[in-house]
């Protein structure tokens, strides 16, 4: 089975006893399989998730951290195939980036 028809299951509120119909949420005459709070717990897993892009590397500060003007996500790169940076990815809003040395 892939990861996607996992996760396609698991965010499906039948298995909590409830179905939706034409946009509205009944509770159903069928057993719970999952615990509503157990669901919750899952559904909050999955919004707190990166947005599903993964890099060759995994850098020590990636995910760690926010830029302080606009609020953006903190990336990070390699220059000269040594030496690891970290900058604002400017997302949110256009300023002058700063890069910053890991080993600072």
């Amino acid at each position: 089975m892939a990861r996607s028809e996992i996760e396609r299951l698991l965010k499906k509120e039948f298995y909590t006893g409830k179905f939706e119909w034409s946009g509205v949420l009944y509770q159903g005459d069928h057993p719970a399989v999952i615990d509503r709070f157990v669901f919750d717990r899952v559904q909050g897993a999955f919004k707190a998730r990166s947005n599903g892009r993964f890099t060759k590397r995994q850098f020590t500060f990636s995910r760690l951290m926010t830029c302080g003007v606009c609020g953006s996500a903190i990336t990070a790169e390699i220059k000269k195939n040594r030496y690891v940076y970290y900058h604002c990815t400017g997302y949110k809003k256009s300023h002058p980036v700063t890069y910053v040395p890991e080993g600072m």
